[in-house]
């Protein structure tokens, strides 16, 4: 439900981007934008929250919003890495077309590693040793 809130955000952002035409044209067009750049940040947490932790689903989307205000440059770039097919998909499509077969062979493991570096460094100051260790 929270990933279905954020693609619905991001959609009508991209409505907005796409086709509204008007003096205030610029201004109506960002206004999406920082709602869903908040709530796609904060679900990069969300995963790696539900994957750690048994919590009901509540707390973990209110752990991963804390998480994102706590942590919002290293979701932001891990937002971006992830988003990298999608803004080359945008802006040209041809490039898309050509690297397309490299991105899936070689980036989503790379962007996989950067993800998985940069949860490790959030994640590292909020879990215990002995918790690690006992289910390990």
């Amino acid at each position: 439900l929270v990933c279905l809130c954020g693609t619905a955000i991001i959609c009508a952002s991209l409505w907005f981007l796409l086709y509204y035409e008007g003096e205030i044209s610029c201004i109506i067009r960002l206004l999406p934008l920082a709602p869903s750049v908040l709530i796609m940040t904060s679900i990069g947490y969300l995963f790696p929250l539900q994957a750690q932790f048994d919590s009901p689903v509540r707390i973990i989307v209110r752990n991963s919003v804390y998480l994102m205000a706590a942590h919002f440059n290293t979701g932001f770039l891990v937002l971006m890495i992830n988003m990298i097919p999608a803004i080359i998909l945008f802006f040209d499509t041809v490039l898309f077309l050509k690297t397309g077969v490299i991105w899936l062979v070689i980036g989503v493991a790379l962007s996989t590693l950067a993800n998985t570096y940069f949860s490790q460094k959030v994640f590292r100051k909020y879990i215990n040793k002995e918790n690690v260790e006992r289910t390990a």
